[in-house]
């Protein structure tokens, strides 16, 4: 019996086996590695607005904004900036700061010892209420984007950002493209598709095929920050690497595997996010494919 043990959730590797058979570029790396790096190699990044679906949610609150406010500490931000948290839920640009300034104090990796950081970071904080499925909201939130970046002066340089549920992917990307977002003329239009990018391959594959015809690919990045951690990476090399474990660890002498999903946290007002078929299907596609072997997977899905 092999017993795997793991903080968080793992991506299905299919995906990746995806990816790389139509020539789509990911690089998987350590964020404190990313951060060091970018010292060295980024210089005087261009003045913007982060947009950000599904602000209302965990994702946003743990993970995005203190991750930013440490690029901010880090001086890696441009000079003029804002960031728009989008949500259906309807709240104040008061409250929305409130919110993630208290979510920075307690998941930041920065010692916050100065409040004043967290108030002049806040200060570039927005909130704009949105449906998503409602092509009048995004012809609004155009406006409201246009008028922002004329007084910021932030070069009509927009990155979108979908903390949102899978399902809703699609349809942000659609109505972007009708409201005119995606239109890269006056400055640079990125779209970040956070995992999972699509439930399995036949999926993922029509989300790709659809995201094609609104915009091009070098304006999109899928975001996958588990295939990054260095737990996973360990794994990938004691299967693919170990020369003692690389010709044993397959279908043919592993009677069953256990993993174990621990958190620290319930599911909160994650259900949304966290259903059935993407929890099992992540799991059962990664036992699959990182420690059995592909033939085993297609029998096991088929």
């Amino acid at each position: 019996m092999l017993s795997l043990v793991a903080k968080r959730g793992i991506l299905s590797q299919s995906l990746i086996v995806f990816q790389q058979r139509n020539n789509l570029r990911i690089l998987l790396l350590p964020c404190n590695f990313i951060l060091r790096l970018s010292h060295i190699c980024m210089e005087n990044p261009k003045n913007l607005i982060i947009v950000i679906f599904g602000a209302s949610g965990d994702l946003t609150s743990r993970k995005l904004i203190p991750a930013i406010f440490s690029l901010k500490i880090q001086k890696l931000m441009p000079e003029k900036y804002a960031i728009i948290g989008v949500g259906r839920t309807i709240i104040s640009n008061e409250d929305f700061r409130k919110k993630m300034s208290d979510a920075i104090i307690s998941f930041s990796e920065e010692k916050v010892t100065d409040n004043n950081l967290t108030t002049s970071f806040a200060e570039n904080l927005y909130y704009f209420p949105l449906d998503s499925s409602s092509v009048e909201g995004f012809l609004e939130l155009k406006s409201y984007l246009s008028e922002l970046n004329l007084r910021l002066e932030t070069g009509g340089n927009y990155i979108f950002y979908m903390a949102t549920p899978p399902s809703l992917y699609e349809v942000i990307a659609v109505n972007l493209s009708k409201a005119g977002l995606n239109d890269q003329e006056n400055g640079f239009r990125r779209l970040i598709i956070e995992k999972p990018f699509g439930y399995d391959l036949e999926s993922g594959l029509k989300l790709n095929k659809k995201l094609h015809e609104l915009i091009s690919e070098d304006q999109i990045y899928r975001i996958d920050h588990y295939l990054g951690k260095e737990t996973v990476q360990n794994l990938l090399v004691m299967r693919f690497a170990n020369g003692m474990f690389e010709p044993l660890w397959n279908r043919n002498y592993i009677h069953r595997i256990e993993i174990t999903s621990a958190e620290s946290i319930g599911v909160e007002q994650r259900a949304g996010i966290m259903t059935l078929p993407v929890r099992s299907g992540i799991w059962f596609r990664t036992i699959c494919f990182k420690w059995l072997d592909l033939r085993q997977w297609n029998l096991l899905h088929h």
